[in-house]
């Protein structure tokens, strides 16, 4: 018996059914643990105890919510879990029905003592009808995708509660942004749970998905990205798409890419491995990238890091005495370190905190670096001048007597390591030699 209501643009019934049906409609694929708008499980080995012990002794269990449609594609009724996920997981690994299979410690009947139970066990001792006929309270719902959403949203407001990045992960998990920030968080996931930036936990709940995002969208707009209404925007399946997602998404991955290789001891050692600090740090070295500053010197790279580490040792010395403190009497130093600990501090994580601290790191790291060549190339009136002042035009490698067809002009100091194009920085190469010097530098560098 069912009764069935229909209230605003949501039609719903309620009934009972047992946890056998629920796990014969999932071998049959007519039940979804994982539609697109779910988050992934969260639920510890404790949790999933409990709820075995709490349906073992009939306890009653909070309802299976399920929304109920027709697949286009096979013209059958199937039901996607809307909330209840963990709970019908749980339920369907510890009877293996899906994997994952788990002991649980139960007091059975005409024992003693509880004891670790599989549920081979519990077959045996012809108990698992009590888990099999345990009467789960179902809710089916019938509504447009958005309002099944917006459903899921809100049931999952208490408990444990939706992040923000799984909010939008439900409500805009069509749009190309979002997936291309999937696929980077897939890529980098295991090197920012290296370094501190991002636990299992916090993976888990998307934390990791949405600094790849912000990342992406400040990479697209080549400033600091506004942390709640710049993402909500772009998620939307007709924001940033085609060429220029895909521009944002390469800048990403060169800044990443970089930032690993310049600073190979970034640990949990130091601040900057936490999610808002390294979100300064990796805009920071996608700022010095696109203004052409060359990052790939290696002692200007330990310098740089080394004053990162002494930075990060100052503000945290700081925030240790920052109570007895009287701020008044700081150093110039010093009160660089307060400014930097006032923008992690202070609030939310605001677009005016973050440019602070893009300032403030910008500032210790831009005077580093040199910035490369606004030319790369030789311009003809160069090359003329070059030919023409040279004794004898030979290969300057193999010492080959070169023709005006078939000469090249090349950077002494590489164009990449911050070289000049400038004709005291010009030699003669052949092109064979030309191009194993840029191969030569290349493996260098990489």
């Amino acid at each position: 018996m069912s009764d069935i209501h229909h209230v605003g643009p949501i039609r719903f019934d309620s009934n009972r059914q047992s946890v056998r049906s629920l796990a014969d409609l999932y071998r049959s694929g007519l039940l979804n643990l994982d539609p697109v708008f779910q988050r992934q499980s969260v639920w510890r080995q404790k949790q999933r105890e409990h709820l075995i012990d709490s349906v073992f002794l009939g306890y009653p269990i909070p309802a299976i919510f399920l929304y109920k449609h027709i697949d286009e594609s096979t013209g059958a009724m199937v039901f996607e879990v809307v909330d209840g996920k963990q709970r019908l997981e749980t339920l369907f690994m510890f009877m293996g029905v899906m994997r994952g299979r788990f002991p649980v410690s139960l007091q059975l009947p005409n024992s003693d003592q509880p004891q670790r139970v599989a549920w081979s066990l519990l077959r045996n001792r012809k108990q698992q009808s009590r888990i099999e006929e345990y009467p789960l309270q179902v809710i089916q719902v019938e509504a447009d995708l958005s309002d099944i959403i917006e459903l899921f949203v809100r049931i999952n407001s208490t408990g444990n509660a939706l992040t923000p990045q799984e909010i939008r992960s439900a409500h805009f998990y069509q749009s190309p942004f979002l997936k291309t920030a999937k696929r980077l968080a897939t890529r980098y996931e295991s090197y920012l749970q290296h370094i501190g930036t991002i636990g299992a936990q916090q993976a888990r709940r998307m934390k990791h998905i949405e600094l790849l995002s912000e990342l992406i969208y400040s990479a697209h707009i080549e400033g600091l990205a506004n942390k709640k209404r710049v993402l909500d925007s772009a998620m939307h399946k007709d924001g940033l798409k085609g060429a220029q997602l895909s521009k944002a998404e390469k800048a990403t991955t060169t800044g990443l890419n970089r930032l690993r290789s310049m600073f190979p001891g970034l640990s949990r050692a130091v601040r900057f491995h936490k999610i808002s600090d390294f979100y300064s740090l990796a805009v920071a070295i996608q700022d010095l990238e696109r203004n052409g500053f060359v990052l790939n010197n290696k002692k200007r790279n330990r310098l740089a890091w080394d004053i990162l580490v002494a930075f990060s040792t100052g503000v945290d010395e700081l925030a240790m005495r920052s109570r007895k403190l009287d701020f008044k009497s700081l150093s110039p130093r010093e009160e660089l370190f307060r400014q930097y600990l006032q923008a992690v501090r202070e609030g939310s994580d605001t677009e005016a905190n973050r440019r602070k601290r893009h300032d403030i790191l910008c500032g210790l790291m831009k005077p580093i670096f040199e910035r490369k060549d606004a030319k790369r190339m030789f311009s003809p009136e160069q090359r003329r001048v070059l030919w023409n002042s040279s004794h004898e035009p030979v290969c300057e490698e193999c010492g080959r007597l070169l023709t005006w067809a078939d000469f090249q002009a090349d950077h002494i100091k590489p164009f990449a390591a911050g070289g000049k194009t400038t004709l005291k920085n010009a030699a003669i190469l052949c092109a064979e030699h030309n191009r194993r010097k840029g191969k030569k530098l290349h493996r260098r560098i990489a």
